[in-house]
């Protein structure tokens, strides 16, 4: 259930551009609540609940951060990512988005993992907007935190 964690330890995507620019981003996040759900003749499904924040640093040189609210579950075997998740964040100014991802475990311990996600503006400056990010996220040993850096862009 741990490695599920760093996964979603990612949203560090503050809001507030208004138009197409690349960023880089890093996060910290801690876990708020965990569940294993057993099921019939197969794994059990696991699912975690993050919070965390984010600082960002947008290709003209802007900077922002934002906090954030994720939640993450393992996938049937078969499915194209081993973990999908969603978050919502919201930014220094205010402005709202989400993003909606998929990640793959790089190690045999599932203590790292690679993630792909899209973004969508809810309000504010990237309201309509829509985006792409990815990262790489790291637990730390405690099982319930990590950090994660990234790259992204709105639309």
């Amino acid at each position: 259930m741990k490695t599920l964690v760093l996964s979603i330890i990612l949203a560090g995507v503050s809001v507030g551009t208004a138009s197409a620019e690349t960023f880089t981003f890093t996060s910290k996040s801690t876990v708020a609540n965990q569940i294993v759900a057993p099921t019939t003749g197969g794994p059990p499904v696991a699912a975690v609940f993050i919070s965390g924040t984010s600082e960002t640093i947008f290709a003209s040189g802007k900077k922002g951060s934002n906090i954030f609210n994720c939640a993450q579950w393992s996938s049937t075997p078969g499915f194209v990512f081993m973990t999908v998740g969603a978050c919502t964040f919201v930014d220094q100014n205010g402005d709202k988005a989400s993003i909606i991802s998929g990640c793959d475990f790089t190690n045999k311990d599932q203590s790292q993992q690679n993630c792909w996600g899209g973004l969508t503006g809810l309000t504010g400056a990237v309201a309509g907007k829509s985006g792409t990010i990815s990262w790489h996220a790291t637990n730390n040993a405690d099982g319930k935190s990590g950090s994660s850096a990234g790259v992204g862009q709105w639309n």
